[in-house]
């Protein structure tokens, strides 16, 4: 949050720390509070409205398992970079369950494929298409 970082737009949750969010809005940041959905994850067609509202038409997801599968369940994701390094780190799968039952039928495509090494890293590029 120091100079001469560009101020960041924090989403949070409704039941979020008020003293906490008193904290980022004087450090110069701007917070965003959501309700939150099934199992405390924040409503994100909710947050991508607000962020419509502000200007900004793209935004890079760069999350953890859940919050990378949410955003793909709910088909928010047109475009998709996927790196994948030389390295075993363990964890989660990151994307699981992605069609819930109230969407069966629903899956998404991966087009216009690309893929780049870059300093011993695998870079995919793909579109995401919808059926």
């Amino acid at each position: 949050l120091r100079p001469p970082c560009v101020p960041p737009i924090i989403a949070t949750s409704v039941k979020a720390s008020p003293l906490r969010e008193k904290r980022l809005r004087k450090a110069g940041a701007q917070v965003i509070r959501l309700r939150s959905r099934r199992k405390g994850l924040l409503d994100l067609r909710s947050l991508l409205r607000h962020l419509a509202q502000l200007g900004i038409r793209s935004l890079m997801v760069e999350g953890g398992a859940r919050v990378i599968t949410d955003f793909l369940t709910l088909q928010l994701v047109d475009q998709m970079v996927v790196t994948i390094a030389p390295v075993v780190v363990g964890g989660m799968n990151a994307v699981t369950h992605l069609v819930p039952v109230r969407h069966s039928g629903v899956r998404s495509r991966l087009m216009h494929v690309q893929y780049h090494s870059f300093a011993g890293d695998l870079v995919v590029y793909a579109d995401l298409e919808r059926r």
